[in-house]
């Protein structure tokens, strides 16, 4: 009996134990799209060199996202569209995708310095207040997951 739940152990050890050190590396590197790690993470590399191009309507901006995230995107807006009623006319569209770190810390201080325009002006207000004004609707720096490339902004407006 203890050589039974011995080889049942052991099986259990080899089923769920940790994966060698070469296949987390494997992992680690599609996670990360084979950049160094803290480029990934901080946002701090170029969208063309490992996001695929995404064009839902012409004559748009250019938008990326990672490869399992287009195959995701493109998936749901063909659900949409086919379970949709045809007296709905809108169109979906991206309205933001990848951004960088540098992207994102710009529309940070154009909001922070009131050179872009947010639902109330920013004049007599503390640090704090517009800080609070911009986290309505924005994230800061470093804290979306848009310059990962997994996040992005949809709208179908009339």
């Amino acid at each position: 009996m203890k050589t039974y739940f011995a080889f049942i152990l052991i099986i259990f050890l080899l089923v769920c134990g940790n994966p060698p050190a070469d296949t987390q590396s494997k992992k680690d590197s599609n996670l990360f799209l084979g950049l160094n790690k803290e480029a990934y993470l901080t946002g701090r590399f170029n969208a063309n060199d490992v996001l695929l191009p995404v064009a839902l309507e012409e004559n748009t901006k250019d938008h990326f996202l990672r490869p399992d995230v287009k195959v995701a995107l493109l998936k749901m807006i063909n659900a949409f569209e086919e379970s949709k009623p045809s007296t709905y006319k809108q169109q979906i569209f991206l309205v933001s995708s990848f951004r960088n770190f540098n992207q994102q810390k710009g529309i940070w201080e154009s909001k922070y310095t009131g050179k872009k325009v947010m639902r109330e002006p920013i004049a007599d207000k503390s640090p704090e207040q517009i800080v609070s004004l911009i986290l309505e609707f924005s994230s800061a720096p470093g804290t979306s997951r848009h310059h990962w490339g997994t996040d992005f902004d949809l709208n179908a407006l009339d």
